[in-house]
């Protein structure tokens, strides 16, 4: 059984690699570490790490998987953040998420569209329409 500092300094490291944790993250954390570790090689393989594509590329396709999957929107508005940061432009994610319509369908757009909103309104140099 792992001690609280043991899962608290796996949960430091995971959020220093990803930038990020989310609650799941941090009760499997708590709750059950040695499930937490055996799910997290697959994507520090590959997302994490450098290979051929680019940060930014890999987080516009985690958008639009976790749109498909129906994640929810507070997941793909991680991801949408992440992709900004990484130097995505705010055109190339909504080109990314209007992809999704056709294929996908209207609601999985909608909710990825809602997020992208959510993220982007926030941004101080968006212009806010009335």
């Amino acid at each position: 059984m792992a001690t609280q500092q043991e899962k608290l300094d796996y949960l430091n490291e995971y959020v220093r690699s990803r930038g990020y944790a989310h609650r799941t993250h941090r009760l499997l954390a708590n709750y059950d570490l040695d499930a937490f570790k055996a799910m997290n090689p697959v994507p520090v393989t590959t997302v994490a790490n450098q290979r051929t594509l680019d940060q930014q590329t890999k987080e516009v396709l985690l958008i639009v998987n976790f749109a498909c999957l129906r994640a929810p929107r507070y997941i793909i508005a991680t991801h949408i953040r992440k992709a900004l940061a990484f130097g995505a432009t705010e055109q190339r994610i909504l080109e990314a998420i209007e992809v999704l319509m056709p294929e996908a369908g209207r609601t999985i757009f909608e909710e990825a569209l809602l997020a992208w909103d959510e993220v982007v309104s926030r941004t101080p140099t968006k212009r806010q329409e009335g």
